[in-house]
């Protein structure tokens, strides 16, 4: 009871996570290393803000993973990485379910280095990089940016946790992630109507939580599409390409992957709003701003 967790599930799930019951199979050496391990858990369980949630969330992790007997030996040699992680299991729902879909995070959250940086922007986009070579289709192109958004949230928000990074730090890693998602899928936007990979003449403007650098791990994206004359539109319409080359990163971004949506996109901050088009030439913008925008619009 003094530990929060004096409910019978979560008895019982304390007795799972042992071998005790059908579900888990632990070795003996597993049972062993368990028995060594529980006095540690509990203790942590007991400082996290929701001890029965990150309880059933840790179960759930290893559950995906399995090997219970393999984690609770690497708990036993890196105890701080057990802390954390309940921490972050009895934080939220968010942190616990991306843990759950990619057990193999785990590996790098024993890794200071990885939960202290700032936005390297050079060594996210490698990480990208990686994840996207093997993605030919575009729906495995989708899931290789999230599965990516997840893994620089997840490190960014447990850096937090740990103390080892400041909201601000954490945010401007969220908002760089963000960032370098976007560029990827303007890229294949780009790439799908046979343009250049990053077009001259068109760009994607940030306003609300990213325009301000405040990016956190709940937030949408406020997006504006813009081009001008030098827009290099591959021989169609200037107009017409600069709208379906952002359309194409509208679809792209909350497409919904095997990981799900990379990020939920609102473009209704774009002056004029719904009445205008999805991407407006820069001398209209010009001309908005100039003689008709309202005051709310420039702190947006």
């Amino acid at each position: 009871k003094p530990l929060g967790l004096a409910q019978s599930h979560s008895l019982k799930a304390l007795r799972r996570l042992g071998g005790q019951g059908r579900s888990v199979y632990l070795s003996e050496a597993g049972r062993e290393a368990y028995g060594r391990l529980l006095p540690a858990m509990l203790r942590d369980l007991a400082g996290s803000p929701q001890p029965e949630a990150a309880l059933a969330h840790f179960e759930s992790m290893l559950n995906a993973a399995g090997a219970f007997g393999g984690f609770y030996e690497l708990f036993l040699q890196d105890p701080a990485t057990l802390t954390l992680l309940l921490q972050a299991f009895g934080s939220g729902s968010d942190l616990a379910h991306t843990m759950i879909a990619h057990p193999e995070f785990l590996d790098y959250l024993g890794d200071p280095a990885l939960l202290s940086e700032g936005p390297d922007r050079a060594a996210m986009q490698g990480g990208l990089d990686r994840w996207l070579k093997p993605a030919r289709e575009e729906g495995a192109r989708c899931a290789a940016r999230v599965r990516f958004k997840r893994f620089e949230y997840l490190m960014a928000v447990l850096g937090e946790i740990a103390g080892l990074l400041d909201y601000a730090t954490a945010c401007a890693r969220m908002g760089a992630t963000a960032e370098i998602v976007i560029q990827s899928a303007l890229r294949d936007a780009a790439a799908g109507m046979g343009l250049s990979a990053e077009p001259r003449g068109f760009a994607v403007l940030s306003m609300g939580k990213l325009g301000a650098a405040e990016l956190n791990y709940h937030s949408d994206l406020d997006l504006i599409f813009v081009w001008d004359e030098s827009f290099e539109a591959g021989g169609r319409p200037a107009g017409e390409a600069a709208h379906a080359l952002a359309e194409g990163v509208v679809v792209l971004l909350p497409y919904a992957s095997p990981e799900g949506p990379a990020y939920q996109l609102d473009a209704r901050l774009r002056p004029e709003g719904q009445n205008a088009p999805l991407a407006p030439p820069l001398a209209r913008y010009a001309e908005y701003f100039e003689r008709r925008a309202q005051s709310w619009e420039f702190q947006s």
